[in-house]
């Protein structure tokens, strides 16, 4: 069973996206795959929230923690 964004996020994940790879996290060096559609309705409902795209087109995205409360661990 795939383990949830927020759950990931509290662990002390990032998640990232890519235009062609979609979203996934990165944690302790790790690329793990995340639910697409999940990581798609937290951005539209605004509890992930986009932080900066680096030089290689890698998006970076932010837990909103006002509109969410702490991330689920």
């Amino acid at each position: 069973m795939a383990v949830s964004v927020p759950a990931l996020i509290g662990n002390g994940a990032a998640i990232r996206a890519r235009d062609r790879l979609g979203f996934y996290a990165v944690q302790s060096g790790k690329e793990i795959p995340v639910d697409q559609k999940e990581a798609e309705a937290l951005v539209k409902a605004k509890k992930l929230v986009p932080a900066g795209k680096n030089q290689w087109g890698v998006m970076f995205f932010s837990w909103n923690e006002q509109k969410t409360g702490a991330p689920k661990q």
